[in-house]
């Protein structure tokens, strides 16, 4: 297989998260208007579509980011010796319930490890064993978890301002690390893909 960088595949993602965080308060807006009074069907109407290109970016978003990490973790997969993972565990690693709320954190770790032993970088190695772009990124995302449960079990569809706005504020954040994780990830793919 012949290796190349992920790093197209990088840049999508990114944008494509954040127009998902920066849309994401039209959706409220848009479902507010739609609750109040007049021309029913217009309000209504126009918080459907306003969700539905909001729901289309955020999928193209999340596809996105498998494709990434999937391209990723295969330059990781053909240079190391003994893969800790196979190619379909990592993508399914996300998908699984339960186990998505340990195993991708454990992959990106051994690919961040991976990458920065392949590049010779021990600097980058000595980083990632105190990384607290990842821990706080993977606290976060077990947070937001969490924060969707209690969403869906107590409080949907009574839905208030200030939920809305600590899930924007949430979600700001999130794609925030998550460009971070990716970005600081992929200049490690460089050094250790122009080293071949």
């Amino acid at each position: 297989m012949e290796l190349s960088s992920s790093k197209k595949e990088a840049k999508i993602t990114i944008w494509t998260m954040w127009i998902t965080a920066v849309l994401c308060p039209f959706i409220y807006i848009a479902d507010h208007y739609a609750k109040s009074g007049q021309e029913e069907i217009v309000k209504i109407l126009t918080a459907f579509i306003v969700s539905l290109v909001l729901i289309a970016i955020f999928f193209v978003s999340l596809v996105m980011f498998f494709v990434w990490f999937y391209r990723a973790y295969s330059n990781i997969y053909e240079l190391s010796p003994n893969p800790k993972y196979k190619k379909w565990q990592v993508v399914l690693s996300w998908l699984v319930p339960v186990v998505n709320f340990f195993a991708p954190y454990f992959v990106l770790k051994y690919m961040y490890a991976q990458a920065a032993d392949l590049a010779n970088n021990p600097q980058s190695y000595e980083n990632m064993k105190k990384w607290t772009t990842l821990n706080i990124f993977w606290a976060l995302y077990i947070l937001m978890w969490i924060y969707d449960i209690v969403y869906f079990a107590l409080i949907f569809p009574d839905t208030s301002i200030v939920f809305e706005t600590i899930t924007c504020i949430l979600i700001v954040i999130g794609v925030w690390f998550t460009a971070k994780i990716i970005n600081d990830y992929c200049k490690l793919e460089e050094e250790f893909l122009h080293g071949r």
